[in-house]
Order: structure tokens, then C-alpha cells, then sequence
């Protein structure tokens, strides 16, 4: 049967094989008729799912696989493109028919607003070729030994916090359009949250010298491509752990909740302090008070969620940790003094020191008695 006659009665078919045709595409008829190209036109469908290899507080098994959560699928035949995202499950179909072979592929663009980056950077988002398969759909599974693991993890921690565990414990959700850099690699440092998307980066010894009369022009220019290039979130470890991936991206989406609270000015100088100590300091000086109060609500609300919420037991918590104590506000709501939400309520740009935020808890829940309690119980 000639090809392009099963396409008589169709001229949305005849004009796609001619397109083919055209772009130099029509080269394999073999290749057409393997996909059922005469036999009707399909939406592709299927699941994305990833594999959670962590244990589940209160379960004797693993969670093993599940949805990639509202992340984008994109196919494509060369002529014509579609992209739908997946639900909590995994699941997608697409709007358009296909009558051949398509291109899938996973794009790390959330539908919640937020992307991932991979190894392109800000040039693109993460992106996961499965290869063409058939019109009909294509499922695939994703392991660690995948490069798409890690993404799809930290696609599915990004959306729980999102949306499930911010509304839940009342605390803000990371700002919109959050980009998260997501990179295998070995070494000590986890991640970071500079939030380089949102606010400004500032560079004093280079500013001095481009804000100056005619450099203005340029300063602004520079500081803009800083922001482009720079994403709100790191995530630089070569994780296979669920457990482990969630404790650091938890943190970090901590952090972009305080961000949301705080506002620009105070993450300028939160990480203006720790660039300044090469590190988080030791207290002694005003300035320390940024990472203080930022790092024990990080270390707090990051542990709660991942450990006392959603896996159970304990991971990289240490009540004593450097110089900020943690263990202060673990100790407000494990004495059912203050709740997370409480807590959080008063991490706005004011609360810079511990001893400015112990004041504003007092001044808006009383319980002076027991607050200073916790404070003092750490040497605060």
C-alpha cells in the first residue's frame, strides 16, 4: 500500500508527510509503518515515575516507585511538538494527535513554577531524553544508576515542600520561579540556598568601581546577568539516598521560606556575613546574627519536616551546632511552647540576632518565662 494514499481522507495527514517529506524526515517508510502511521493517530500517554529508596516513618518498607510529580513531558515528530505535565502520579497525555513515532523527553519545569537546572545551567532546564518509542506513549521507571534520578528526586522533594508540608505546618512557600542547580558531584558541600534568582548579589570591590559616574550604566548590566546566571538553590552532591537528597534540599527550601519572610535586603546581608567569615562566624560580631537566626531555623524546620514528618529518626541534626544552637527552637516546640508556624511568624527582616528574635517572640506570644528557658538553656 502506497503511504501517502492511507492518508486520502485525511488532509492533516497528508500535509504531516509532506512536511516529513520536505525536512528530509520521510527516509524510512519502514520506520512509519512500525509505528501504525496507517492506522490512525494517538495521544501519547504514560508514567514517569522515580524510584524512593528511603523508609517512611511508621512503614517496615520501602516506598519504592513513584509519580514524578507535575513535571513537563515534551514530545515531538520532527513536525509537530506537544507538552504536557504529569500529575502526583506520574501520569500525563498529551493533547495532540500523532500519527508516527515520537521524541520523549522529561523537562525539569515543574508546573508549580519552579525548574531545575542540570549541567547547562541557566541555559536550560534539567533534560531527560527517553529516545522516540511508540505514538501510542512510553512509561519509563528511573533508578539511581539513571543521570535522571537525582533531578526527578529533587523535582519530587521541591513539590512536597511546596505543597504539601508548607500549608501543613503554616509556614510560606519558597518564592515563585525558584531555580534549584542540581549537579553530581563529590565532595563535603551539600548545598546552599543563595537565592540568586530573587535578590541581588552584591559585589562591593567591584561595585566601587562601576557605579562611579559613566560605570553606572554598566553596574546595573552587570548585576543583572549575576542574576541571571546565578540560581536560588544548589544542590551539589552525588546523592542515591532519598533520605539523604530530601534532608539537604529541606534545608535549603527552608531557607527559601525564610527568604519569602524576610525579604531582599536581609538575605543581602545574611549572605554578605557568611562571605565575609568564609564561613558562618562565631557570634562575636553584629553581623553574625544574620546566620545565627538564618542556620537555626534552617537546621530546625529542615530536620522537623524531613525527619519527625516524613522519614522518621534523625539526619545531620545536631542541637549544638556551631555557635547558633538549633536546639533552641527544637526546644520551644518540643515543650509545646511555640509551634513551627509561630516560629516562623517571626523570622521577618527585623529578627537579626537572638536576642532580637527571642524579643519578638515574647512580644507577641507572652510565655516569657519558658522562652527565655530555651535561651538560656543554650547560652543564649
Amino acid at each position: 500500500m502506497d503511504l501517502k494514499s492511507s492518508y486520502s481522507n485525511d488532509f492533516y495527514g497528508q500535509l504531516e508527510i509532506e512536511a516529513f517529506r520536505i525536512t528530509g524526515n520521510l527516509n524510512d517508510e519502514n520506520t512509519l509503518k512500525s509505528a501504525n502511521a496507517i492506522q490512525g493517530k494517538d495521544k501519547p500517554e504514560g508514567t514517569i515515575r522515580v524510584d524512593n529508596n528511603s523508609i517512611k516513618s511508621g512503614s517496615s518498607t520501602k516506598v519504592g516507585l513513584e509519580g514524578v510529580m507535575k513535571v513537563k513531558v515534551r514530545v515531538h515528530n520532527f513536525v509537530k511538538w506537544d507538552s504536557e505535565y504529569t500529575g502526583e502520579d506520574g501520569k500525563y497525555k498529551m493533547g495532540k494527535y500523532f500519527r508516527t513515532n515520537v521524541h520523549y523527553a522529561v523537562v525539569y519545569e515543574n508546573a508549580t513554577g519552579f525548574k531545575i537546572w542540570g549541567n547547562w545551567a541557566m541555559f536550560s532546564p534539567a533534560i531527560y531524553n527517553m529516545g522516540w518509542h511508540s505514538k501510542s506513549g512510553h512509561s519509563r521507571d528511573i533508578y539511581t544508576n539513571s543521570k535522571a534520578w537525582l533531578w526527578s528526586t529533587v523535582n519530587n522533594g521541591a513539590y512536597y515542600y511546596r505543597e504539601k508540608l508548607c500549608p501543613k505546618y503554616g509556614v510560606s512557600k519558597p518564592p515563585a520561579g525558584l531555580r534549584i542547580w542540581t549537579l553530581r558531584m563529590d565532595g563535603q558541600w551539600g548545598g546552599s540556598a543563595p537565592m540568586g534568582r530573587q535578590t541581588y548579589i552584591s559585589l562591593d570591590n567591584i561595585a566601587t568601581i562601576l557605579t562611579i559616574g559613566v560605570f553606572s550604566k554598566i553596574a546595573t548590566t552587570v548585576y543583572a546577568a549575576i542574576r541571571l546566571c546565578m540560581p536560588d538553590i544548589f544542590i551539589l552532591q552525588d546523592y542515591t539516598s532519598t533520605q539523604s537528597c530530601y534532608a539537604t534540599l529541606w534545608h535549603e527550601l527552608s531557607h527559601a521560606s525564610h527568604f519569602s519572610k524576610a525579604g531582599k535586603q536581609y538575605w543581602h546581608d545574611y549572605v554578605k556575613a557568611i562571605v565575609t567569615n568564609l564561613g558562618y562566624g562565631d557570634g562575636s560580631r553584629e553581623i553574625d546574627g544574620y546566620v545565627g537566626v538564618g542556620e537555626m531555623w534552617g537546621n530546625y524546620f529542615g530536620n522537623y519536616v524531613c525527619c519527625r514528618d516524613y522519614f522518621g529518626g534523625s539526619v545531620n541534626w545536631d542541637a549544638n551546632e556551631d555557635w547558633y544552637d538549633p536546639g533552641i527552637l527544637m526546644r520551644l516546640e518540643n515543650r509545646s511552647i511555640l509551634t513551627p508556624s509561630q516560629i516562623y511568624n517571626c523570622l521577618s527582616g527585623d529578627e537579626n540576632s537572638h536576642s532580637k528574635l527571642k524579643s519578638k517572640l515574647i512580644s507577641k506570644y507572652g510565655k516569657e518565662t519558658a522562652i527565655k528557658e530555651a535561651f538560656t538553656f543554650y547560652g543564649h
